[in-house]
């Protein structure tokens, strides 16, 4: 099992992030928690993820910065 990231919330609580799937320009990005909610969250939260990696290859570019310029879907 993967090690969970450190979001800042309580030790009891581990989440995991099963996939990043979409962004918006001021560099959010939307992510999918192993519990099945969706949050957007910042590049600083997301930048050493490998879902980001992942992500950026997906979208066909290899930093955040050359992400098309997208608005929230919600």
């Amino acid at each position: 099992m993967p090690e969970p990231y450190d979001l800042g919330t309580p030790d009891d609580q581990e989440w995991f992030i099963n996939d990043l799937v979409g962004h918006c320009w001021n560099l959010k990005f939307e992510v999918c928690w192993s519990l099945g909610d969706t949050t957007w969250e910042f590049l600083t939260t997301c930048k050493d993820l490998v879902a980001l990696n992942r992500y950026l290859e997906l979208q066909g570019v290899q930093h955040p910065v050359q992400l098309a310029r997208m608005s929230k879907s919600t």
